[in-house]
């Protein structure tokens, strides 16, 4: 019965040394998740956000050689190295007094294995090298899309220029149906005058007194009145239907003129529509090649931010997770190691405290198990003796009645 509490109080005491461990160990974890993880977790939010595909492509539109972070990131990445380097100096500080303390009960006995634990948890790296992010862009597949952009931008702009010139020359070669119409408006006047006038009229007579004697001596002067033909009506018709008629004619020539003129200016704007319109079917083509050139100089540059965009994120989100498990990975793994490293001495001490006393009681178990063995033993040999006895003598009775019965 003490054997079985001695190994009952072992287990109990080995059982509650290895759940302080864990518990610590896990708080420790817990911590080093809080204050060391999730700074890194915050800022590879902050980058990820920022580091956005607008920044890449404003960083790309501003030709610039290369993308980097901004210098407002790469300053909070080395202030967060400084944060967690000096919590995790201060968080090994407190581990090491925690384990200080979980081995307060058995100081002695682990005095020869403080060193190799302290040196187990000084071995636990968690420094975290600096972030040096630099893509290299080319830009040579934009330059070449920019370069027939800007071609295709001069041409339209000189298709545009020579249109304009035609619409302006066009508007000058405008029929001038006014200018026409009061032509011939004229001349319908001067026609109408001419008719009006008709026709020429017959010279009218007057009365007048003429003189046929002088006189004489002896006589006076006689005159007589006699019709005189008046042509003054027919001067001044003939005047007028000449001044007309030449009117007229100078009205016809004038006409004639305007109607001329008109039809040149007709052929020379139906030229020059002809070739505005050759003109504007050669803009439409060059606009539809703007729009391919544009189209595909976004199709490039999109794919040029996507790709940029995501070597830059795995440079930097992408190394901070690396990163993250690198710390992970040491917390988890490197200080539980620790703890159980010592967890490992102190079981042995246990033992070594409560086994002792167990061996001997263990011992002196044994040695009466093997008396007891032994002894059952030779009682066992003095049984089958004593058979075998019993065996022969049988035997040796029965021959004695066989030769009694045979007398």
């Amino acid at each position: 019965m003490d054997i079985t509490q001695l190994e009952q109080k072992m287990q109990i005491s080995i059982s509650e040394t290895k759940e302080d461990h864990t518990r610590v160990c896990n708080e420790c974890i817990r911590r080093i998740m809080t204050e060391l993880v999730e700074p890194l977790r915050d800022l590879r939010q902050e980058i990820e956000f920022q580091v956005s595909p607008d920044y890449v492509r404003e960083r790309i539109l501003a030709r610039d050689a290369t993308v980097t972070l901004p210098d407002h990131l790469q300053e909070a990445y080395a202030a967060t190295l400084r944060e967690v380097g000096d919590k995790w100096s201060a968080q090994r500080e407190e581990v090491a007094a925690m384990l200080q303390e979980l081995r307060l009960d058995y100081a002695r006995e682990m005095n020869r294995h403080v060193r190799e634990i302290t040196s187990s948890l000084n071995s636990l790296d968690i420094s975290l090298p600096d972030m040096d992010v630099q893509c290299d862009l080319d830009l040579s597949g934009l330059e070449k899309f920019y370069t027939e952009k800007m071609r295709i931008e001069e041409n339209i702009a000189a298709y545009e220029q020579q249109i304009d010139t035609y619409n302006e020359r066009i508007g000058q070669e405008a029929a001038n149906d006014k200018l026409l119409a009061n032509a011939r408006e004229s001349l319908n006047r001067t026609e109408r005058r001419l008719k009006e006038l008709g026709q020429q009229p017959q010279p009218s007579t007057r009365k007048e007194w003429r003189q046929v004697s002088s006189g004489g001596m002896w006589s006076s002067p006689r005159s007589v009145v006699v019709d005189v033909p008046d042509y003054t009506p027919v001067n001044e018709w003939k005047e007028q239907r000449a001044r007309l008629e030449t009117l007229l004619n100078d009205r016809e020539k004038a006409l004639d003129e305007i109607i001329r003129a008109e039809e040149e200016k007709n052929g020379r704007r139906l030229s020059m529509e002809a070739a505005k319109r050759r003109l504007e079917q050669r803009l439409e083509r060059m606009r539809s090649s703007q729009a391919a050139a544009e189209r595909q100089q976004r199709e490039e540059l999109d794919s040029l931010v996507a790709r940029v965009h995501r070597r830059l994120i795995h440079a930097t989100s992408g190394q901070l997770n690396g990163f993250i498990r690198i710390l992970e990975k040491n917390a988890a793994e490197g200080l539980a190691g620790v703890f159980n490293h010592q967890l490992d001495y102190l079981q042995t001490c246990v033992q070594e405290q409560f086994m002792e006393p167990l061996h001997g009681k263990q011992a002196s178990r044994e040695e009466a198990v093997r008396l007891f063995e032994q002894g059952k033993a030779e009682i066992e040999k003095r049984r089958t003796q004593l058979e075998e006895a019993l065996r022969e003598l049988r035997d040796l009775q029965q021959q004695t009645a066989a030769c009694c019965a045979a007398e």
